[in-house]
């Protein structure tokens, strides 16, 4: 008898502290559903909002630290989004919480300073997602898709450890340009999906830091990653660079000054140009690739126009 009371004891506070936790994790959220029958809205569980532009204009009249969205399952069409610094918004689920700007091309979600976004699905627009010059966001397990340009455009954060991107477990895959373009900034990048775009998948300007690690860049219409070598400073490993149209790895040359990349333990096979390409506007100088690259543990193989360009082996 001792031992069933125990026993129901303890299924019924494992059932109190997963219902807890679940009230936890939802507490003081803005509420967004279009599914919504209440004919009045404060952003409560039982009066959401219906749109998401009017729950982030409720965010806005809000402290800093009461700017969280909680968008429940359903597709939002949408023009332009602009969220608040420190805003956060976390969908019910990435593949059935959509914010779709295809109805105009020249929409997109533009990141606040600090914000974060997690478990929705970009659609559309002209540039999908936009995070602002000197900002510091988190983009995890979300997907960006079919946008007309760019799926994600991070600007320039000057090289500040203070202003950084932070990419994880998303998929980028679809849009007409590029899948992801990044300026002067730092990026962390773990774990994601970058394929089917009509450019190249990652594209890195010069003084770009940090580190890219466990993702995929696949089927792109131009290269897996390309990047301007001029004070860069990556670690990129563990990275499958797999059938894109152009080369896995494009590296431009354009002022002769190197940069710091580590390549290790990275799978860079079957795309229809180089495993690694050594371009740019100006030709590779005695010495500059040993400069930039440290290699270890790579596996290149059957890429069309071979594994590392002679431009930058004869280096």
């Amino acid at each position: 008898m001792k031992k069933f009371i125990l026993g129901l004891f303890a299924i019924s506070f494992s059932w109190f502290v997963a219902t807890s936790n679940a009230k936890v994790v939802q507490a003081g959220y803005i509420y967004v559903d279009g599914a919504s029958q209440s004919t009045t809205t404060d952003g409560s569980d039982s009066n959401p909002y219906k749109d998401i532009a009017s729950a982030l204009s409720k965010a806005a009249e809000n402290s800093k630290s009461e700017r969280k969205l909680y968008v429940k399952k359903g597709t939002y069409a949408s023009g332009d989004l602009n969220l608040p610094e420190s805003t956060e918004i976390l969908g019910e689920d990435r593949d059935a919480t959509i914010i779709d700007f295809s109805a105009s091309d020249k929409s997109s979600l533009t990141m606040g300073k600090r914000s974060n976004i997690e478990k929705l699905t970009v659609k559309g627009g002209n540039y999908g997602v936009i995070v602002p010059k000197k900002s510091k966001v988190t983009i995890k397990n979300v997907k960006v898709t079919d946008s007309k340009r760019v799926g994600i455009w991070i600007k320039s954060g000057k090289n500040s450890t203070v202003y950084s991107a932070t990419i994880k477990d998303s998929l980028i895959k679809d849009n007409d340009g590029k899948g992801i373009f990044v300026e002067q900034s730092y990026l962390y990048f773990y774990n994601n999906e970058v394929s089917n775009n009509g450019e190249e998948g990652l594209d890195l300007r010069s003084q770009v830091k940090g580190k890219i690690y466990d993702s995929t860049f696949k089927d792109n219409s131009e290269g897996g990653m390309e990047l301007e070598i001029r004070g860069v400073k990556l670690d990129i490993r563990n990275n499958d660079l797999k059938s894109n149209e152009a080369s896995g790895m494009m590296l431009n040359n354009r002022t002769n000054k190197g940069g710091s990349i580590s390549l290790r333990d990275n799978e860079i096979s079957g795309n229809n140009h180089y495993g690694i390409r050594c371009g740019g506007t100006r030709a590779w100088t005695s010495g500059l690739w040993k400069k930039t690259m440290s290699m270890k543990s790579n596996d290149l193989d059957d890429n069309d126009s071979g594994d590392i360009d002679n431009a930058c082996a004869s280096n």
